[in-house]
């Protein structure tokens, strides 16, 4: 019996490390086809991206020698933005998926760069018939961070809460210290997201239901994320206390310290 129990110990071991070798071989295949995959995903978006751009030029010369009345150049100008927008979200997608997404990341103020893009957001909030405001207990907030992404996250998130709330609606956007975390949060009066579709807004070409017509590809939601862990930071979704939903992200705060008799600030957290 015990011959029997130590031949089948090593039957057992041989079985293992045969599954083993089989499932690190299939994994070195799929990291090989992921990067194909993303690599030819890159391509074809960068290719894509040459001919658009001149059908933009293309246009802005038209409107510039004063023919940019006509509505069917208003119809190209108008489609060629959206392709232009989809073609840069795919970039920035399959940048971020490959690791190759480049932060310029520099010490900053925070409540100026959050305050900036609330106010290239105001003019959609009037013409959509929605208040606007810009909450924040502290006019310098310090932290390391890219300039241009994390506006491109704000743009992101306040369009989505404008394009969402009614008219007369309200969207409030907070700034907050939390410990060593600097917190945005971006809150809407509109429909709502349900319970079951939180974990899957972030997610890459998911476009959810809040009772209006879907736009874009669903990939400025995964985008945000991206680029806000890339900073070192996260984002979630909360419910306020109202009909409505909260967007809120973290990032890592500089904490002043002083050196030699100066005031410096170090990056934390990322």
């Amino acid at each position: 019996m015990v011959d029997r129990l130590a031949r089948h110990q090593r039957e057992l071991e041989v079985e293992v490390e045969r599954a083993t070798k089989e499932l690190s071989r299939a994994y070195e295949e799929l990291k090989e086809t992921e990067k194909f995959r993303s690599e030819f995903f890159s391509n074809i978006t960068h290719d894509l991206k040459t001919p658009i751009t001149a059908i933009k030029e293309a246009v802005d010369l038209v409107v510039r020698k004063g023919r940019g009345k006509d509505p069917h150049v208003e119809i190209i100008s108008k489609n060629t933005e959206k392709l232009s927008k989809m073609i840069s979200d795919l970039l920035d997608c399959a940048r971020l998926e490959s690791g190759q997404l480049e932060l310029m990341k520099e010490e900053g103020n925070l409540v100026g760069a959050v305050e900036e893009a609330v106010f290239m957001a105001t003019s959609l909030a009037w013409t959509k018939g929605v208040t606007l405001s810009f909450e924040r207990g502290e006019e310098y907030l310090p932290v390391v961070f890219d300039g241009d992404r994390i506006s491109q996250v704000l743009v992101n998130l306040l369009g989505n809460a404008i394009k969402f709330s009614p008219k007369g609606g309200q969207v409030v956007v907070r700034l907050t210290r939390e410990d060593r975390w600097v917190v945005v949060s971006v809150e809407d009066h509109g429909p709502g997201i349900p319970d079951e579709e939180w974990d899957k807004v972030f997610q890459k070409f998911y476009r959810g239901g809040r009772g209006v017509s879907r736009e874009g590809i669903g990939l400025g939601l995964a985008i945000c994320k991206g680029i806000v862990e890339a900073h070192g930071g996260k984002i979630w979704i909360s419910r306020p206390t109202h009909r409505g939903i909260v967007f809120s992200f973290s990032l890592p705060r500089g904490l002043k310290e002083v050196e030699g008799g100066r005031d410096g600030y170090s990056h934390s957290g990322g």
